[in-house]
């Protein structure tokens, strides 16, 4: 018999109900920007992912350089991010809001699908329609608005973990078709099609990230509850056998993932870090993780690997007693409450990958881990209050609901609060490091490295240093002697940035930006000769970095070598066609050698690639006035200034410009603001005078000669008198 159709509806409005919700409470994370933790080369400066043509394909599924594993998936989806939004983080971290409430909608479908199923069974509980929409709803709005969740939203290079899950969720939602439905007593095979959906949003899901290995572990405890499969050896080996397709994805995929963190130096051998120590550290996570979730307080961004191990420390022994205790209590109540089994089973496998036993970093565990693993904890606590709610029905009744309504609802608000309150945390880079910091404040240096990057950024150089201080002490290596070099390069301390870049290298010789900042410290001290050196050294050890040939080339074109110049830049453009301060400054070469179109098409790539480069539209203003186009030269003056305002040159060019179009008002106005940012400027005074003379007013170019006199211009002094003479 069909169901009747708002039955089936029902879930649907639930789920699009707590995705909505969940939405709105992540909000606030479109003001965030993009943090320097993993944004800057993933997205930011990651110069493959601002196109969509054939080469960023090829690209996307064939690197693991960058992330160190293979996703293309979530390469193409920071690509279109791109393509609509450019560096607008609004954009990015709307897609991800986006993505997170879709997974929401997902876990409200799923966790209802599920009990459906579990309440199916014969030897099942009974689930009433109620039950079944509290139970799945609040799992919904737990997994949706839960302040560990965070990270996972309101960080953009986290994208890959919200569309793993996307897919991961629906490769399990299409596998309960297939497993609910019963063959018939004709022999009728389950829907083919059902399966293989699943099979394809697995590999999607593994193509977004490696950690989607776990589905065919979690499709396996599905199938011995709830929907009860293994009802013979038989029956056994067929389940089994469907799995092959999946099982042999997962295994390409790890073996993927483990080679090229194994070739980069990210595994630590069991020398390094014995299994006794990685076993009980995965052990104390998994019980933190369960503490976070019910009691989300002082999250943060990164908790750093233990720096002490003692087996017998409590903080060990304590977890692995309380892990051992929950296996075995599950394991005595398989047989009536096979539900606990099953869903402590799918948190330890889903959470298998994260925990250490293969991989150590610098953090035992972290809030992203928890996304698709939190899920059987949220529904173990989901069951539990609506059991409760349909226990105390009568009760309900006679207070009118209004209690047993006040204790959820207070808690739903308590976690919006603080996923609000975390999401701020990640506003920008200041914010999030500061948050580790006070968490943290002796235990994570790249914490005030980060910070003291961004404080650079800002034009805070003071605060900057002091991170990159405190750092130093902390961690005293060559990234750490490096930043503290150009905090004094910055405040102009060049004598001391040369000894913290030259200490850089002593610690690491084979450090090409310290060899770059060093030559650009040179450079400002005109030790051009030792500037050469150390840019030669940057590109013999990096010559994928296209800033150590394009600060050769400008050298070359100081010493007059033009061709020698051209050469860098154009190498430089080779290794990042998008690297607009190159096509600026080859451009300029151009223009002192005469080939003036091939100037300004470099230069229109440098205003098209960087709207923001007052030099490109500088230079371009010179070439296009040497060529006669004075209207268009005025408009690029016109521009720089526009971007900074306070450009004297920029202005007097362009005053220039309108002399020689005859806009002498034009010119004499450029001139008079010149004249208020520079008032000791002679020769300011001297061009505004003569173009009064040539728009015919003599007395105010006599007051300027005299004024541009009295500043030292021996010939105004001379034009002066003859202008009294006259």
């Amino acid at each position: 018999m069909r169901e009747p159709s708002e039955h089936r509806l029902f879930p649907l409005r639930l789920a699009a109900a707590v995705a909505l919700a969940t939405l709105v409470v992540y909000l606030p994370a479109l003001r965030n920007g993009f943090v320097i933790w993993d944004d800057p080369h993933l997205v930011v400066e990651n110069i493959n992912i601002r196109s969509l043509d054939g080469r960023f394909f090829r690209w996307a599924f064939s690197t693991t350089s960058l992330a160190v594993y293979w996703h293309p998936l979530t390469w193409i989806s920071h690509a279109l991010d791109y393509a609509v939004w450019g560096q607008n983080p609004l954009g990015h971290h709307l897609s991800n809001i986006l993505l997170h409430a879709a997974n929401t909608f997902l876990v409200v479908l799923l966790s209802w699908t599920l009990l459906e199923s579990a309440s199916g069974t014969p030897a099942g509980p009974r689930y009433s329609g109620r039950f079944l929409g509290i139970a799945a709803g609040a799992t919904g709005i737990l997994f949706g608005i839960h302040p560990l969740h965070v990270e996972a939203v309101a960080w953009i290079s986290e994208r890959k973990e919200l569309l793993y899950a996307l897919f991961f969720l629906l490769s399990m939602l299409a596998y309960t078709r297939y497993a609910a439905s019963r063959e018939g007593a004709a022999g009728a095979q389950r829907p083919l099609r059902s399966y293989l959906l699943s099979l394809v949003f697995f590999l999607l899901a593994l193509a977004s990230k490696p950690m989607a290995v776990t589905l065919p572990a979690v499709l396996l405890i599905m199938d011995w509850y709830p929907f009860r499969r293994f009802t013979s050896r038989r029956a056994a080996w067929s389940v089994f056998g469907e799995k092959l397709p999946f099982l042999l994805c997962s295994a390409a995929i790890s073996i993927m993932t483990i080679l090229p963190q194994k070739a980069v130096g990210t595994l630590p051998t069991f020398a390094d870090v014995p299994p006794l120590e990685r076993l009980l550290v995965a052990g104390k996570a998994l019980v933190w993780y369960l503490v976070k979730m019910a009691l989300p307080f002082g999250l943060s961004p990164l908790y750093p690997y233990p720096r002490q191990f003692s087996p017998v420390s409590v903080e060990y022994i304590l977890p692995v007693v309380l892990l051992a205790g929950i296996t075995a209590g599950c394991l005595r109540y398989a047989a009536e409450k096979p539900s606990w089994l099953a869903l402590w089973a799918y948190y330890l496998v889903s959470l298998l990958p994260v925990l250490g036993l293969i991989q150590v970093g610098h953090h035992f565990m972290a809030d992203r881990f928890t996304y698709l693993p939190g899920i059987a904890p949220f529904l173990v606590l989901a069951i539990a209050v609506a059991g409760a709610w349909e226990r105390n029905a009568a009760w309900r009744e006679r207070h009118r609901s209004v209690p047993a309504l006040a204790v959820p609802v207070v808690i739903v608000l308590v976690l919006a609060g603080l996923t609000i309150s975390q999401i701020a945390v990640w506003r920008d880079t200041i914010t999030l490091w500061s948050r580790v910091i006070e968490l943290e404040p002796n235990r994570v240096p790249v914490a005030y490295t980060n910070r003291g990057i961004a404080f650079m950024e800002a034009g805070r150089i003071e605060q900057a240093l002091a991170d990159f201080d405190q750092a130093l002490r902390l961690d005293p290596s060559a990234v750490s002697h490096m930043n503290r070099g150009k905090a004094y390069q910055a405040l102009g301390k060049i004598g001391l940035a040369i000894e913290e870049y030259t200490a850089a290298l002593r610690l690491d010789p084979s450090y090409a930006l310290a060899y770059t900042n060093r030559g650009l410290a040179y450079q400002g001290k005109g030790e051009n000769a030792r500037a050469l050196e150390d840019y030669t050294a940057a590109i013999t050890l990096q010559p994928d970095d296209p800033r150590s040939y394009t600060n050769r080339g400008i050298l070359f074109g100081e010493a007059g070598r033009n061709d020698e110049a051209i050469a860098d830049f154009t190498a430089a453009i080779a290794v990042d066609p998008y690297y607009a301060d190159a096509f600026t400054a080859r451009g300029l070469v151009l223009g002192e050698k005469g080939q003036y179109e091939r100037a300004l098409a470099d230069l229109d790539r440098a205003v098209a690639l960087k709207p923001s480069a007052v030099d490109a539209y500088l230079n371009r203003g010179v070439i296009r006035e040497r060529m006669g186009d004075l209207g268009r030269a005025a408009e690029d003056y016109g521009r720089v200034l526009v971007l900074k305002p306070d450009d004297h040159l920029a202005r007097l060019d362009r005053a220039a410009v309108y002399a020689k179009a005859g806009r002498y008002a034009d010119a004499i106005a450029d001139l008079t603001q010149a004249a208020l940012h520079r008032p000791g400027d002679a020769r300011v005074y001297a061009l505004r005078a003569s173009l009064h003379l040539r728009a015919g007013s003599a007395a105010a170019a006599l007051r300027d000669f005299r004024k541009a006199c009295a500043l030292g211009d021996r010939e105004a002094c001379d034009a002066a008198r003859r202008a009294a003479e006259e």
